[in-house]
This record gives structure tokens, sequence and C-alpha cells, in this order.
């Protein structure tokens, strides 16, 4: 919405202006009415304005007078003037300040109408020129960055654009901390993280994203903070009002402090190392050597592979995860994330060789994503993922049953969202529901009740990921009449909220990130 002022000294005019023509349909609104050129320079002073409608003849200050003071200020409001018949004579004189048009008194509809449509193009047009200005001047700034930290720039390069980039010196210390949101940030978002942490009391640091938007880098002189602890403590109060604007949460690495042009991309490389260790530790820590140093790393124990094929035999992709979430928790407090990647390559090769379509199912894409993984939550979740691509749930479950809980299983299967219970599946297939739960449990392994209920939230995982449907769809569409219940369910079974597991499994999506 446009900003619009109107002086003139006559009360008719000002009315008459304001109802002439529909300002909102032309995205403007009339921010303030005034009667002479004093009171309309006061407010293009201390407020923004983008379009002037004035009288040539005001009394205290004319609009001639209004003009030659906006230019002396360094205003170029786009402006309209109003004249007489009789002021023409002033009009030439107008033209010198840059006027968008003048409009005889009475203003006619049309006239002003049109007037409009051409001042508003001629905004938008300024508005997209600048936009891509700044645009340009970020990218490139931000290559600079990039190739510096990275260690890929020459110096004579980096010299040369240092002064019009306003880049650090380099002969100053500098320290680095990196931030690596939980899942990807929009590039819109990041200008305003930016903008953020541009305020948090560094001095002035360079603040800069990658390309892809899975990083955000702080560049800043290490001699104007008193330590590393002061800067970990800025983070640690400051990262929920981040997670608030992100709409998720951030892992943040501080490296040490370290001299400019060579010092700087090693400090660099150090906290982007340091975000390994989001695998073992806290994802809103704020990591550091000292930190990495505190932790012991004595051996790993065993996997429990005869667990993990009965749960495959069993198609049990939430004992599956179960048993994953708490070894690698476990794990998590005694080793390091390189101990912990290993674990589950082995996890990944184990079930290739236990898919049913061979390990020609398991793409490279799939060890590579749950590779990627940020922390335990999303390794977890990779794994589940995997592990029922090896799964015939089905398939398996209906071979192995006999022909009425096959039917039973089929039904639940094609119409878990509808109203299900073990006395209407009795009533349909002619059996009695106290014998009919017995021999579910005997067959499946599982209680009628937890099976239905495992069934509806692995579908609603399904939805989760696939759809960008809200909970309570999603509750209406898996059977669960309640929402609350849904996502109170939802997080007893696996260990997060409906959201945060869309979170995690949006960066978990081939190709996410990239």
């Amino acid at each position: 919405m446009y900003r619009a002022l109107v002086a003139d000294d006559e009360p008719m005019i000002l009315d008459g202006i304001d109802s002439l023509i529909s300002w909102e349909e032309f995205g403007i609104e009339i921010a303030a009415k005034v009667e002479n050129g004093r009171e309309a320079l006061s407010i293009l002073l201390e407020q923004p304005i983008d379009i002037l409608i004035t009288d040539i003849r005001m009394p205290v200050m004319t609009g001639l007078e209004l003009l030659r003071e906006l230019r002396k200020n360094g205003k170029h409001t786009k402006t309209i003037v109003l004249s007489g018949y009789d002021d023409f004579h002033y009009v030439k004189e107008a033209n010198l300040y840059g006027i968008e048009n003048y409009l005889l008194k009475p203003v006619e509809e049309k006239e002003l109408e049109e007037t409009l449509l051409h001042l508003i193009e001629r905004l938008e047009s300024e508005q997209r020129q600048q936009r891509q200005m700044q645009e340009s001047y970020r990218l490139l700034r931000d290559n600079i960055l990039c190739r510096w930290l990275e260690g890929t720039i020459s110096r004579e390069e980096w010299e040369a654009r240092a002064e019009f980039l306003e880049l650090p010196g380099s002969g100053e210390a500098y320290q680095i901390c990196v931030l690596k949101p939980r899942s990807p940030v929009s590039q819109s978002v990041h200008a305003h993280l930016e903008e953020e942490l541009s305020g948090w009391g560094f001095g002035a640091p360079m603040v800069f994203s990658s390309l892809s938007g899975d990083l955000i880098w702080i560049l800043f002189r290490a001699e104007n903070e008193p330590g590393r602890e002061s800067v970990k403590e800025r983070f640690r109060k400051g990262s929920a009002k981040l997670e608030q604007m992100a709409g998720t949460n951030f892992l943040i690495a501080v490296g040490s402090p370290a001299s400019g042009w060579k010092g700087v991309p090693e400090s660099c490389r150090e906290a982007e190392r340091l975000l390994d260790y989001g695998l073992v530790l806290p994802f809103d820590s704020v990591l550091s050597p000292e930190l990495i140093e505190a932790q012991a790393h004595p051996s790993l124990k065993n996997i429990d592979w005869p667990r993990l094929s009965e749960c495959i035999r069993k198609t049990d992709a939430s004992g599956f995860e179960a048993y994953c979430r708490a070894f690698f928790s476990e794990a998590a407090a005694h080793s390091d994330p390189h101990e912990i990647r290993f674990l589950a390559c082995e996890i990944l090769f184990f079930l290739s060789r236990n898919s049913d379509r061979g390990p020609a199912a398991f793409r490279w894409e799939y060890f590579r994503e749950v590779l990627r993984a940020v922390d335990l939550d999303a390794l977890v979740l990779g794994l589940r993922e995997c592990a029922e691509i090896a799964m015939r749930r089905s398939a398996e479950l209906t071979e192995s049953t006999s022909p009425v809980i096959g039917a039973v299983l089929r039904d639940m299967h094609e119409n878990y969202g509808q109203e299900l219970s073990l006395k209407s599946l009795a009533q349909k297939y002619k059996i009695n529901a106290a014998y009919l739960g017995q021999l579910f449990k005997n067959e499946t392994g599982e209680l009628f009740s937890a099976y239905l209920c495992r069934l509806r939230i692995d579908k609603a995982r399904e939805l989760l990921r696939s759809t960008d449907w809200k909970t309570n769809k999603i509750a209406e569409k898996t059977g669960f009449s309640n929402t609350n219940y849904f996502s109170n369910t939802f997080k007893k079974v696996t260990g997060m909220y409906p959201s945060e597991y869309r979170a995690v499994s949006a960066q978990l999506s081939p190709g996410a990130g990239k």
C-alpha cells in the first residue's frame, strides 16, 4: 500500500481529492491532509510518504518552497502539482524539481486516475530495479565471502573487491559462527535471519548464507568480544527468537579466533566440523572445541541383529524405529559422530540385504540422505523409512494368516480411515468378537486395537511426508475423530508431534537441501 499526502489551503479541494476516486483500488491510502507546505514538510521529513499532491500557492509555505526544501533534504517524493489557470507560469519552475504531472483545478476524475496509474508504474519499476541491485550486490558479496571461507579465492581478487563490498580488513583477527537449521529455510526467511543476527552486538558482523539454505555464517572481529563464552551465551539467549522466525531450531558452532586472510578459512572449517556433533549432542547446543574435547569415546556395544531381523519379519516398522532410537540415544552418550554414522551404514546395508526387491532397491540417495542427517531424530527417521522399503507388511501377513484374519487385515488396510472396531468386523464376518480378538492376537502377535493404532499412525506418517495437509485433515483421513487425541497418540508412538515429524521428514526427503 502506497502512502499519499495532500496539501492544499482550500478545505473543499482537500475533501474533494479524498472522495474523487477510490484510492484503495489503486493501492494508495491518504496518510495525511494539510493546509500549507510547512505542515507537509514536517510530515514528509518524519514519515515514509510515496506520493505528494500539492497546491502551488499556499500560505506559510508555498508548493514551490516545499519542493525546494524537499530536494535540499535529499527527498525525491513523487509529486503531482495542483494549479489554477493563473498559476501556469509557476508550473515551469515546478518542472525543474522533477514533478510527475500538474493538474488544473477543478481536478477531473479521469485525469487524476491516469496520472496515478502512470506514477504507480514508475514507483513499481524503481522498486524492482532497487531490489535487483540489492540482490546482485548481496550475491556478489556472499560469493566472495563463501570463497574466502572455503579458501578458493586469490588474495588479489579478494582485495580488489574488498572496498566496494565493504569486506573486513585482511590484517585483523576474526571469529566464525556457523548456524545450521534442522530443516531447510527459504532465502526470504534467510534475509530476515541475517538482519536479526546483524543486530546482535557483534560489532560490524558479516552475515551471509549458502545458496542451498542449509548454513548461515557470521564473521566478526574477535577483539570486539571478551571471549567465546560470551558468544555462546548470546546465542543461547537469542535462539528462541531465531527459532520463531525460521520455524525450526538451529545447531550453532563457534570456531576459534583467527587472524585475517590465512586464519579465517581454517576457523570456518573448524566450526563446520563441529556441526557433526549434532548427532550426539542436543540440537540446540552451542558447540565449541572445548565442549567436544570433554566428550568420552568408549567402545560401543554391538547392534542386536536378531531383534532387527524379527522386526523385519513381523513388518514392525514402529518396533524397528523404537530399537534404533534407544540404541542411538545410548550410543550418542559415548560416541563421536563418525562412529554413529558408521553404525547407521551397517544398519542400511543390513536393510538392503533384507529388502524384498534386493539391494538394487536401495539407491545411493537413501544412504546419502540418512548420512546427511543433522541430528538423531532425523537419522532414526531415515532408518525407519528405509526399513519400510524392506518390508512387505500386507503381503507377508496375508500369506501367513487364516482366511478370516487375512480378510480382516485387508479390510483394515483398505478402510483404516473409517470407524472400525473388533465388534463391527466380527458382525461382518459372522464370528464371535472375543474369539476374533484372540485369533487376531495369535496370528499377528498384536492386539487388534494396537495394530489398528499403529496402522493409522503409519498412514498418517505417509500423509505428513507426501502432502501439505493440515493436522486436522490428516487426523480425519486416518480415522481419528479428535485432533488433540491424534497429536498426542502420534507423539506417544513416534516421539514427535506431527509438525515436528513433518519438519524432520522434509529435511530427509531425497533432494532436500540441494
